[in-house]
């Protein structure tokens, strides 16, 4: 890899070059981490009908009657039809002024789920022992953000928190100190999250009570009590460390690997 910076100003073929070692591994210390049918009834049976000088129409009236009685249970039966047929289109009208009512849509919607997408906050915790060692991996990965050092290793609070931005930062700094766990922890509202890194990949999702069981207090007072890093004791901004400043670091510590050997 390239070693200049442009952001330095170094650039000329008489600087010295030099490159980041594969094993980061010094920058440890340690492990931490039925209306049908009355209709019908009140009809009633056909009767007999006699004319008026008294003759008994026998059959032939009673089959008159019992047309007219059947003319009239058609028509009944054809205003319950239409009647029927009224009161669901009156239905339909209703539901069609109900699709008529105006309303808004609001743009955000996000508090129908509880929490937004993008997490409040985001901290990687790292075993890297100290500030500057994890703000020079920062600053390599091209993360930006805080770092803040304690005695089970430090960690950083990130600066981008949108598009997926805290995930891309694991992945790159689990990636550039291979071998090594992360644990990536995002505040949205009330709720934490927690998910292990190495690699560059994400693995398991941890119980957020389990990580800040046994976690530092300057970590706590970041995620509980939602404290600026910036206040903290030995912080150190990423932006403060250069790219040829960390690969020098890097340097020195494939040094002090190989002298071990």
């Amino acid at each position: 890899m390239s070693t200049t910076d442009p952001r330095d100003g170094v650039g000329g073929e008489d600087e010295p070059r030099f490159e980041v070692p594969d094993d980061l591994s010094s920058l440890l210390d340690g492990p931490a981490g039925a209306a049908a049918s009355d209709s019908a009834d009140a009809l009633g049976a056909p009767q007999r009908a006699t004319s008026p000088d008294g003759d008994d129409r026998g059959t032939d009236g009673s089959r008159d009657e019992t047309r007219d009685a059947d003319g009239a249970g058609a028509d009944g039966g054809a205003g319950g039809a239409g009647g029927a047929g009224g009161a669901g289109h009156g239905g339909a009208v209703a539901h069609d002024a109900a699709d008529d009512v105006d309303f808004e849509v609001p743009d955000d919607l996000s508090g129908l789920g509880g929490a937004s997408a993008d997490p409040e906050l985001a901290v990687v915790m790292t075993q890297i022992a100290g500030a500057q060692p994890l703000a020079a991996v920062c600053s390599v990965a091209g993360v930006d953000g805080d770092v803040v050092p304690t005695k089970v290793g430090a960690f950083v609070v990130l600066s981008a928190r949108s598009d997926g931005a805290p995930q891309d930062a694991a992945a790159a700094l689990s990636k550039l100190v291979a071998g090594v766990p992360f644990v990536l922890v995002e505040k949205r509202g009330e709720q934490l999250s927690a998910r292990r890194w190495q690699d560059g990949a994400a693995e398991d999702e941890l119980a957020p009570g389990l990580v800040l069981g046994g976690a530092p207090e300057a970590l706590e007072d970041v995620l509980v009590a939602d404290a600026d890093p910036a206040d903290l004791a030995g912080v150190v901004p990423t932006s403060s460390v250069s790219r040829l400043k960390a690969v020098r670091m890097f340097a020195a510590a494939a040094r002090k690997a190989r002298k071990k050997k």
